[in-house]
């Protein structure tokens, strides 16, 4: 079975190419799975999509926790998610960015393979105007299972029904264009190769501890998973200390490890884990959180 994952932010495509990929792999006689997973449901925030592909019937409908492939449409998620999270170490991250992959290699630390391509600039230049279809593209020359003309007629399928054809064959060249620039830096003798396998396999990263709890046992803060959230944010909290009366009810009803404490005492916030959902001024008693707009300044 191959599981992939698609990270993308609400608006650019990710769910769409995941499910233009699965029926391409229907075309082709194999069984799939495409499904999205959101966090808030706006434009801009990230989201994630999944992918499976199999010979056979596919009967698990979980989450893909240790892809085989994870694509990334938009290279802030970088900083904002866990992009290689449980990625295996000989699978493939691949990359709408125009960094090199060893630039790729530092920010992530991923040792696998590593695929750039700038999918912005062949969506601009071929007029479909999202880097998503490009990206699918590269993504999919990298499936051996998966036909030129199967990916094609899948686009064409999916898109056929809202769009016109002028709109539609500015995407399947953008389809093809992301597949034959990943086939020529591939094969480009030069040096300048964007596709980049580290020498050092790596284990892959262990499914979070939660994942392995029986059913019915307690999530703690211990083995939760921690997701850095700070990429989801329009408002953050800001804490005034001296109208704080320590009851640490922000602390028990965030549903993310953002609120930091010393003993009894709390101290603030880890905004990489805070989503901004307002919860903790919510349940404060004494005024002392309030949520202010994403960007300004805290004194």
């Amino acid at each position: 079975m191959l599981e992939i994952r698609w990270h993308g932010r609400g608006g650019q495509g990710a769910i769409t190419v995941s499910k233009i990929l699965a029926m391409g792999a229907l075309h082709c006689g194999k069984f799939a799975q495409a499904f999205p997973e959101y966090g808030p449901e706006r434009g801009g925030a990230p989201v994630k999509a999944f992918n499976r592909l199999d010979d056979d019937q596919i009967v698990m409908h979980s989450g893909v926790y240790e892809p085989d492939i994870a694509v990334v449409i938009d290279e802030t998620l970088l900083d904002a998610e866990d992009v290689t999270g449980g990625l295996k170490p000989n699978g493939k991250l691949i990359l709408n960015t125009t960094k090199d992959p060893s630039e790729v290699r530092e920010l992530t630390g991923y040792a696998g393979e590593i695929i750039t391509l700038d999918a912005a600039t062949i969506a601009e230049a071929t007029g479909c105007g999202f880097a998503n279809v490009p990206t699918l593209g590269a993504v999919a020359g990298q499936i051996e299972i998966l036909t030129h003309e199967a990916m094609e007629g899948a686009l064409r399928q999916f898109l056929g029904a809202k769009l016109g054809d002028e709109v539609i064959d500015k995407n399947l060249d953008a389809l093809r264009q992301g597949v034959e620039r990943i086939a020529a830096l591939a094969a480009d003798e030069s040096g300048a190769v964007k596709v980049g396998a580290s020498e050092n396999g790596a284990e892959a990263d262990e499914l979070p501890p939660y994942q392995d709890l029986l059913p019915g046992a307690v999530v703690t803060e211990a083995n939760r998973e921690r997701r850095e959230t700070g990429g989801w944010r329009n408002e953050k909290p800001v804490f005034d200390e001296a109208t704080c009366v320590n009851c640490l009810l922000c602390w028990v009803h965030c549903p993310e490890p953002a609120i930091t404490t010393e003993g009894r005492l709390m101290t603030g916030f880890d905004l990489k884990f805070c989503k901004g959902c307002g919860i903790c001024e919510a349940v404060c008693p004494s005024g002392a959180i309030s949520m202010i707009p994403e960007g300004s300044a805290t004194s």
